[in-house]
């Protein structure tokens, strides 16, 4: 399907964020290459037509691709990045996943990229404030400034909110497709409900900055948002060059439990046995003899590659489209 409308395209120079403030909006509504995951969620097909309607409205040229297996937003984000002159930016029109391979295609092209939230939990669109009435989407796609974002690499893989070694790497890695179409969130609840009787946790060493540290699971956070409404790190924020990275520290099913609990009622930064120490190199790996086999490791919400990990953060590797209110989403 192809959208596209007569109109002038954005031709302003591209002016840098100042003391992590987004750039100025363009003068003309951009021209978009939009890329489509049909499996992101229910009823994602409608809230899309009902964006670009309001794209069209506003003046926007629009193509839309839609993608038919894992690998194919990448591919598609990585030829749009060559292609200056044909669009001002490619959206993501799906979940967070999507997202990510879309990062991993853009690289370091400096393609601006937005986003129309369609997935299970969206953690992009609630970190960065977006509204998820149409108009609103539209408006920001069409005129949002642009925020210079960090991207972390774990084994040379990129992502932009989290990665993550340990139960909810395993839970991830647990998801059935076929279950999430069908449950959303719920189905990670159920995979997580798997591994939590399942046991097994393993212990891991974690080298944050040179500096040596123990844990039982490891988030490594470049946005301060997981798993949709809940806070994890309150000073991560993607325009940081730095992450906050999270140390479960005491092992065992109650251990999770309690976990899960505090995140969920928002005092997890004050739970027993849980750390977060800010980083920029992060290295984990398997502290005990005989380490579990092929053990996942997760980067925005779906597994990216295998342990042990060696990570990092790149500044100013992404330019994202972001709300015109962008600061004030940050709480």
């Amino acid at each position: 399907m192809t959208l596209e409308k007569d109109g002038p395209a954005d031709t302003r120079a591209r002016q840098a964020p100042t003391r992590g403030e987004p750039s100025r909006a363009p003068a003309a509504a951009r021209r978009l290459l939009v890329v489509f995951n049909p499996t992101a969620g229910w009823g994602q097909h409608q809230r899309l037509r009902a964006v670009l309607k309001e794209l069209s409205k506003l003046g926007c040229v629009v193509r839309l691709r839609e993608t038919s297996g894992p690998g194919d937003a990448e591919s598609l984000a990585r030829q749009a990045s060559g292609k200056a002159a044909e669009f001002d930016a490619v959206v993501a029109a799906g979940g967070d996943g999507t997202v990510n391979e879309m990062v991993n295609g853009l690289g370091m092209s400096g393609k601006p990229l937005g986003l129309i939230p369609l997935g299970t939990a969206n953690v992009l669109a609630r970190e960065i404030g977006q509204d998820l009435e149409p108009r609103a989407v539209a408006r920001t796609l069409a005129f949002g400034p642009l925020l210079e974002a960090s991207v972390g690499e774990a084994n040379d893989r990129k992502f932009l909110l989290m990665a993550g070694v340990g139960f909810d790497a395993r839970a991830v890695a647990d998801v059935n497709i076929d279950v999430k179409r069908q449950l959303g969130k719920g189905a990670y609840i159920l995979a997580g409900l798997k591994n939590l009787l399942r046991g097994g946790f393993a212990r891991y060493a974690v080298r944050i900055d040179g500096v040596e540290h123990e844990a039982y699971s490891v988030i490594i956070a470049n946005a301060r948002s997981y798993g949709g409404a809940y806070v994890i790190a309150p000073d991560a924020r993607l325009e940081r060059p730095v992450f906050e990275v999270c140390l479960f520290q005491i092992p065992g099913r109650m251990a999770v439990i309690r976990y899960a609990l505090a995140l969920k009622f928002g005092w997890l930064p004050r739970a027993r046995g849980f750390r977060i120490v800010p980083g920029r190199e992060v290295d984990v790996t398997f502290d005990e003899a005989q380490p579990p086999a092929d053990e996942p490791i997760q980067g925005d919400g779906d597994v990216l590659t295998r342990m042990p990990l060696s990570a990092r953060i790149v500044p100013n590797a992404l330019r994202l489209i972001v709300p015109e209110d962008y600061p004030a989403a940050r709480g």
